[in-house]
């Protein structure tokens, strides 16, 4: 796992200054400690951070150029097929100097030109450089593991794995506001959206050319299909494939090992990697503020029962506290998923006994693994329940409600379905995709459109279950999953690595129709009964727990002065954006027993105005 950044001129007489380019690879460096390197010449400036797993030596720094010395290459990623890519390269007389997979895709696409990325099974994010005709080339990966923003200027293409290498090429920029309403709706931005309008992420599965002429171009290169060549339930092919994905992904030159949570998906990575690897390193936290966040339980049982070597990371609440600290000052983007501070603290502890590790991510997207997929397969199913719900809806809306478990969150639970089931299918997937954060009274002007917002993302008309995990699949995966385990593993170090999303996988899976995946009340059906004879009885009955921290007890207690000073009248006043009436109304909600939404709608805002205070210089006036 690297950090790639540089900057593309269309003419010589606009290339940029290599200043430029060495503050941008300092934004980046903690995303490759191991080494840094550039390249530039009239038209082009290029840095590359690298962490090394895959042929550590010196031969595998970047930028990497081949043995004529027209072709340059950054490159962010894994490709697990490299040995066989390389095998066809040699066939056609190419001699290698390394064994890193670099240096493969390098001649690969020397070779094949983007027409070869369809042959790449990883997950990346790269920029490939033509000396001769000064043409250059980005790409991200089918799902969108890797990440990629770019900026394209009347004069240049910019580019970075982060917001913060695209800074000190554009000087200064401007908060898109529709983006703004959807951070305050979603707790994150989707690709193609970013928080500035002279940033966009690449969407997953596409590339961009440009050249000196200044004509730019995109194209999608891959997508998942759930139309043609519908497959029939087929458990076994399900494990050997899954299998096959786990086995590429346990290759490297440094040591792997597996997170470990105690829910089904990292299970069952768990236990297939545990079939390859003698004493498997698997990790886990022990949360021991409070025993509704603590999971540690169920992940030694899962240990045990694979025979791996577990390690147990003991964080405490003022170990999360102080990182929440950290998180909220190290933010490139406003990013407001709270379990990334469960995340950022598993990742600090993995990382000093092992480089790569191996996560359960994709898995929900996939097989329909969320409550709200279940809300949406009924409300297909069920369209009289779904208008008897909304008739309730108005007793429901006075109904008191909390996140906290019990009667009041099966209030808030019941209303969120009730104040939306019989919504039109892209409205109802809108509402049921958001926190229940009240983007539309936080906010002085409302301007997003939640049709035109999500046909941005994927042309899609949500008119069927198939159709929503899709999107789930280009939104909230994209969005939200990969982006707080991209960041938070960046941070310390650690390459991840997601099995489920290898796209041979993913792409059988998707043919294999949403009732397959969902039965009555119970998601996940198809990918229960295809591992039920590898994991505990337990396990596999277990409710979804998510990766929560206890936010409400923070915010009434260690986190009150932040909020207080993140979220101040007069701060809110100078911005000019917020309703203070409003936040001011959460801030007395998050008091009571009946806080609704109200705890996490205000880390929404604390985690923007932080960002936004970091980042005030870099406004245009």
């Amino acid at each position: 796992m690297c950090g790639i950044t540089g900057s593309f001129a269309f003419s010589a007489e606009e290339a940029l200054q290599i200043v430029k380019l060495h503050k941008a690879l300092t934004a980046i460096g903690h995303r490759g400690p191991d080494n840094s390197g550039t390249y530039s010449d009239k038209h082009i400036v290029l840095g590359h951070s690298r962490l090394s797993i895959i042929d550590i030596s010196d031969k595998g720094n970047q930028p990497m150029t081949d043995n004529t010395g027209r072709y340059v290459l950054l490159y962010n990623g894994e490709c697990y097929n490299h040995s066989a890519l390389r095998k066809k390269l040699a066939g056609k007389g190419i001699s290698f100097r390394s064994e890193c997979d670099t240096e493969t895709l390098l001649y690969w696409l020397r070779e094949y030109g983007p027409d070869g990325l369809v042959d790449v099974n990883g997950f990346f994010s790269l920029a490939f450089y033509d000396k001769v005709n000064k043409k250059l080339l980005l790409a991200r990966d089918r799902f969108g593991i890797k990440p990629l923003y770019y900026s394209i200027r009347g004069k240049d293409v910019s580019f970075s794995s982060e917001i913060n290498g695209l800074i000190p090429y554009l000087g200064t920029c401007t908060i898109n506001t529709t983006s703004l309403e959807a951070y305050l709706h979603l707790n994150y931005i989707p690709a193609p959206y970013s928080i500035y309008n002279e940033v966009s992420k690449l969407l997953p599965g596409t590339y961009l050319t440009a050249n000196i002429s200044g004509k730019v171009e995109m194209h999608r290169y891959f997508d998942l299909d759930y139309v043609s060549g519908r497959h029939r339930k087929d458990a076994s092919s399900l494990e050997s494939r899954l299998e096959d994905s786990v086995k590429k992904r346990l290759i490297a030159d440094v040591p792997v090992g597996c997170f470990l949570s105690g829910g089904i998906d990292s299970s069952i990575i768990t236990g297939i990697a545990s079939r390859h690897v003698e004493k498997l390193n698997t990790y886990n936290i022990a949360f021991k503020g409070d025993r509704q966040y603590d999971e540690s339980k169920d992940a030694r049982m899962v240990a045990a029962h694979f025979k791996t070597h577990h390690h147990e990371i003991e964080i405490s609440e003022k170990d999360m506290l102080q990182s929440t600290s950290f998180l909220l000052n190290h933010v490139d983007e406003p990013f407001a998923d709270s379990s990334a501070i469960a995340m950022y603290n598993l990742c600090k502890g993995v990382s000093p006994g092992i480089k790569v590790a191996l996560s359960g991510d994709g898995a929900d997207e996939l097989f329909a693994g969320y409550y709200k997929h279940l809300a949406i397969y009924n409300a297909f199913r069920f369209p009289i329940l779904s208008k008897a719900s909304a008739m309730l809806n108005p007793l429901l809306a006075i109904l008191p409600k909390s996140r906290e478990r019990g009667i009041l969150n099966s209030f808030r639970k019941w209303h969120k379905y009730a104040s939306a089931s019989v919504l039109p299918p892209v409205l109802r997937y809108w509402h049921w995709a958001g926190y229940g954060n009240p983007a539309d009274k936080l906010l002085k002007k409302n301007q997003l459109n939640p049709a035109a917002f999500l046909w941005g993302i994927h042309q899609n008309k949500l008119g069927n279950m198939d159709e929503c995990l899709r999107m789930d699949v280009a939104m909230v995966l994209e969005g939200d999953m990969l982006v707080k385990t991209d960041r938070m593993s960046m941070l310390n170090g650690l390459e991840v690595r997601v099995p489920f999303l290898d796209h041979e996988f993913a792409e059988f899976v998707s043919k294999i129709p949403a009732r397959q995946k969902i039965e009555g009340n119970r998601n996940k059906k198809l990918l229960k009964d295809a591992f039920s004879h590898m994991l505990p009885k337990e396990i596999l009955e277990k409710k979804k727990h998510g990766f929560e921290v206890p936010l409400k007890k923070w915010l009434n207690g260690e986190l009150n002065s932040s909020m207080k000073r993140l979220l101040h009248a007069d701060l809110i006043e100078e911005q000019g954006i917020f309703n203070y009436p409003a936040i001011h109304k959460l801030k007395m909600q998050v008091k009571t027993k009946q806080s609704a939404n109200s705890e996490y709608a205000i880390w929404n805002l604390m985690i923007f105005n932080s960002w936004y205070n970091q980042n005030r210089h870099i406004f245009k006036k």
